[in-house]
């Protein structure tokens, strides 16, 4: 025989109680779920962020262009002038870099300079004994016709073109050595000029004008010219030459 089934009053208190706990599981589980799929969208979004976004920091994104370009600017500047300082520490002063000529006034520099120039000038000053025409050249030890003694031999000298009686003049500052009367090259005067070579004034007349041991000055009058007997032939002429070191050596190379 069934049992009737038991009336069950919808508003005890039994069933509101049950209600409300099955209601309050359902509001948790939404919850849970809503939880769940938040974690899943944000973990979604930081997997894109890192692969789209660069991953800089938040300074470096939010500087400017503008400020970078100072703080560059500003590192440059300051290795520049790291470097000027390391040079000016091993800077020479300036008045050590001045040389011993820069200190003489450049005006008096150059008179000195003309001085020396001008004392160097006179020192080795040499004329002509006679006039500058040449009879006759030095043939440097190579022999050449004599048209006065028909043979052949060397002409030690320079025949400088002169008439009979002209003034023979010292070529340079220096002393008389001698004097004396060659068979073959007539009154002859052998004068050595400032020790750097002696000079022969050969074909002189027998009026000469200093004597042996005198000092003499360039250009001064010594004698007058005559004749030279070996070379009669020629024109009227001077006979010069010049030992250097006990050689004769062109006297063209003194002038």
């Amino acid at each position: 025989m069934k049992t009737p089934n038991k009336f069950v009053d919808p508003n005890s208190s039994t069933n509101v109680e049950q209600k409300t706990r099955k209601n309050k599981n359902f509001y948790i589980a939404i919850a849970i779920c809503a939880t769940a799929v938040s974690a899943a969208a944000w973990s979604t979004y930081e997997s894109l962020k890192s692969v789209i976004v660069p991953n800089h920091s938040e300074s470096e994104l939010k500087s400017s262009p503008t400020s970078s370009h100072k703080i560059d600017t500003t590192t440059k500047n300051s290795i520049i002038d790291s470097k000027s300082s390391s040079t000016d520490k091993k800077a020479i002063p300036f008045s050590k870099q001045k040389s011993k000529n820069e200190l003489i006034p450049k005006e008096d520099s150059e008179n000195e300079e003309l001085e020396q120039v001008s004392a160097s000038a006179q020192e080795s000053k040499t004329v002509y004994p006679v006039g500058e025409k040449i009879v006759k050249e030095f043939s440097d030890g190579k022999p050449v016709y004599s048209n006065t003694m028909k043979d052949w031999r060397s002409h030690d000298g320079v025949d400088f073109q002169a008439e009979k009686g002209t003034l023979v003049k010292s070529v340079s500052d220096g002393v008389i050595k001698d004097i004396y009367n060659d068979p073959s090259y007539g009154t002859t005067i052998v004068i050595e000029h400032a020790g750097k070579f002696a000079a022969v004034y050969s074909g002189l007349s027998d009026k000469i004008l200093v004597k042996k041991g005198d000092k003499v000055r360039v250009s001064q009058e010594i004698g007058y010219v005559d004749k030279v007997p070996c070379e009669m032939a020629e024109e009227s002429h001077l006979h010069f030459m010049v030992l250097k070191d006990g050689k004769y050596i062109n006297p063209l190379t003194i002038f």
